[in-house]
């Protein structure tokens, strides 16, 4: 286990991390790709590389691949702050200016996420079908850019969507029929939809949402493609180390659609489905 911060282990200890070959006195070691978690009993943040399946031909070489550590230790003070999330992102920064992370690709595993109470986030992008066509346009000049984006996905394109279902239930559907292909809907996306009175939307006499004061509100979606699949999803991802919700969501909007929230932009609302965060923002033309 490397060291970092207060030393925590010894390479020559006796522990279970040292019966293999996975130590490593190099953080570059651990690659591009890393996977931040916690160990409750150590007390500590453990950095290592980020296994994901389909990076492997096969599940055997999946299995036999290394996974070097790299341990940053927390302090009894620290600890018991932890569950502050202003403490959380101190504590979360400090650890990136020590380890000089900035540019490696890091994903927060499931128990820092819980950990912290800062989640993940998505953008429900409201506006006009010709202010979202305006995202549009300047995704489309872009696109080539989008390919430099360090992400797993490939965005392909963005699409603005009428959202005046006439219920819960045909909205996959309906969505499915708009981009004329074989898509799937993401799993944050038809979180939201199937929550979609947490938007703040009203429901008219015809049993169509509106919301009050915007005219013909469209959606903004983006596609994207891994795995040989096409998906629909809300443009959105995973919060990186010292990163806030809010930040969070400004980067990911960016990286994947290249629009900047403004600040005329409304924060309409926001709500929580499983450790994700949904911002609702209303743009303004």
């Amino acid at each position: 286990m490397l060291l970092c911060g207060n030393k925590v282990y010894n390479k020559n200890n006796n522990n279970r991390d040292n019966d293999n070959d996975n130590f490593t006195e190099d953080l570059s070691n651990l690659g591009f790709n890393l996977l931040l978690t916690f160990d409750r009993d150590k007390k500590s943040y453990v950095l290592k590389t980020d296994k994901k399946s389909w990076h492997y031909k096969s599940k055997s070489e999946y299995w036999k691949s290394k996974v070097f550590k790299y341990q940053f230790r927390l302090t009894d003070t620290e600890i018991i702050d932890l569950y502050n999330p202003g403490k959380v992102l101190d504590v979360e920064n400090r650890m990136v200016r020590e380890l000089n992370l900035y540019k490696h690709n890091i994903r927060l595993s499931g128990n820092v996420i819980r950990m912290s109470g800062l989640p993940n986030t998505a953008t429900i992008l409201i506006s006009s079908l010709s202010g979202l066509n305006k995202i549009r346009s300047e995704f489309r000049k872009n696109l080539g850019a989008v390919k430099d984006v360090d992400s797993y996905e490939n965005i392909l394109g963005i699409k603005a969507v009428p959202i005046s279902y006439q219920s819960e239930n045909k909205n996959e559907r309906f969505l499915k029929n708009l981009f004329f292909t074989d898509v799937k809907v993401k799993h944050h996306l038809k979180s939201a939809l199937n929550k979609i009175n947490n938007w703040g939307w009203k429901k008219n006499k015809n049993d169509k949402y509106y919301l009050p004061g915007v005219k013909e509100p469209h959606l903004l979606l983006i596609m994207e493609s891994y795995n040989n699949n096409k998906f629909i999803d809300l443009p959105g991802g995973k919060r990186k180390p010292g990163e806030d919700c809010f930040n969070c969501m400004r980067r990911e909007l960016y990286e994947e659609t290249f629009y900047n929230f403004k600040a005329k932009d409304k924060i309409y609302k926001t709500f929580d489905i499983d450790y994700m965060k949904f911002f609702v923002i209303l743009k303004k033309n």
